[in-house]
């Protein structure tokens, strides 16, 4: 543990290593400046802190998939109705190809 684990019972944050340089027009960089400022941060940690929070809700709207209520009852009705095979499904899975090992 580092010393401030030691001295408060908790553990150190990460050390900090990897650098991303961007760059902004004077505009921008004064929006985003502002931005930092009402939130009580450094321009740094704005950036950080809201770059994973977007990063985090991309990699979230690829998994999730949002239904209304009938929507949602369809998909459960076919999720869970009986599955007959399909013939041309059949005839593909039993079908060996020249790429496949085996």
């Amino acid at each position: 543990m580092g010393t401030l684990a030691k001295k408060t019972g908790r553990a150190s944050a990460p050390t900090k290593t990897a650098v991303v340089n961007v760059r902004f027009d004077p505009p921008t960089l004064g929006l985003i400046e502002r931005a930092a400022a009402n939130a009580g941060m450094s321009v740094s940690a704005y950036l950080t802190t809201t770059a994973v929070a977007k990063a985090r809700t991309d990699i979230l709207d690829e998994r999730y998939i949002a239904l209304n209520e009938p929507d949602f009852d369809a998909v459960e009705a076919q999720i869970e109705r009986e599955q007959q095979p399909h013939p041309g499904l059949a005839r593909l899975m039993a079908t060996q190809f020249e790429w496949m090992d085996g």
